[in-house]
């Protein structure tokens, strides 16, 4: 559930850390193993054990998101935490960016040749129009999606994101 919720929030704009406890030993609430997804706006899916080593972490994370730099982080829970437990824990934070969207608005001929060089620079692909007969997975297979219907109206509800 967590993995599948990370895919369609990355999908959909937003970007991510996979957290990951790589090294733990002594007193610690964190096993190896253990994982946390960090959205950019700081929510949470999962858990690597709590207290001040999950809320520094998640800062942490935010902020590598904004970076887009994966990187490990070594805690010594006394004295970097002000964790009585006392052991060490080591975590690998894992960016996950969100790839940039072209947003194509009508499905005529230019947007045609658009959405094929959009994909070529691995962009992904979303077209608005309110003609059925312009937007069809025949003309648009490479698109990631087709939004039919009235343009304003879609545009006005659509989540834009920083990668539009």
């Amino acid at each position: 559930m967590m993995f599948e919720k990370l895919e369609r929030e990355v999908k959909n704009g937003k970007g991510a850390a996979l957290v990951t406890v790589v090294r733990s030993s002594g007193s610690t609430p964190a096993e190896v193993g253990k994982l946390m997804v960090v959205y950019d706006d700081g929510q949470i899916d999962g858990t690597i054990g709590g207290g001040n080593l999950e809320k520094t972490t998640i800062g942490r994370a935010v902020e590598m998101i904004r970076k887009g730099i994966s990187d490990t982080i070594s805690y010594d829970l006394s004295k970097d935490l002000s964790m009585n437990c006392g052991g060490h824990v080591e975590v690998f934070v894992r960016v996950i960016k969100p790839d940039y969207r072209l947003i194509i608005v009508g499905g005529g001929h230019i947007a045609y040749y658009l959405n094929k060089l959009a994909k070529v620079i691995n962009f992904r692909t979303i077209i608005f129009d309110s003609r059925a007969e312009m937007l069809t997975k025949d003309r648009y297979g490479e698109a990631d999606e087709l939004v039919l219907g009235g343009v304003v109206e879609n545009l006005s509800t659509f989540n834009f994101t920083e990668n539009d």
